[in-house]
């Protein structure tokens, strides 16, 4: 019987360690395990000592992550759908209530992806420790922004 329970706690204990000890999924593939219609930004930063501080690191970097690709899906369509008709931006925040952004003629895409960044938030943090080094990983996320034209 007590042999029984040892085995058991060992097993748990080993499981514990191997889980805590993984980095998530969604570290090498910010969309894994993603809602449709959303996009993410992911970032693991290495633990400072301030849980607070690591945070905010890793929540900028991830949002910095989020930005380029955001920035880099405006481009493709400001390069390849430049016009004078009128075309907007829409997005949605975390609460699902949608949000307008008009382009003009004079926008540019640091402007629209600023924009676009206001609704962004953090999904997930996973503290892991890894040999003898503790990580922080967040992903920030946002609803894809659709392109319209009126």
């Amino acid at each position: 019987m007590k042999k029984t329970i040892l085995l058991s706690a060992m097993t748990m204990i080993i499981a514990f360690n191997v889980s805590a000890n993984e980095f998530p999924e969604w570290r090498m593939n910010p969309q894994a395990e993603l809602e449709d219609g959303l996009i993410a930004g992911v970032s693991c930063v290495e633990s400072m000592g301030d849980m607070t501080l690591d945070m905010d690191v890793a929540a900028m970097e991830a949002r910095a992550s989020l930005a380029a690709s955001l920035e880099a899906m405006v481009q493709k369509d400001l390069e390849t759908n430049r016009s004078s008709e009128k075309k907007k931006i829409v997005t949605a925040d975390r609460k699902d209530n949608v949000v307008t952004t008009t382009i003009t003629a004079k926008s540019t895409t640091k402007q629209l992806t600023n924009q676009l960044m206001k609704y962004t938030w953090v999904s997930e943090s996973v503290s892991v420790e890894k040999d003898l080094d503790e990580y922080l990983c967040t992903r920030v996320v946002a609803k894809l922004p659709e392109f319209v034209v009126e």
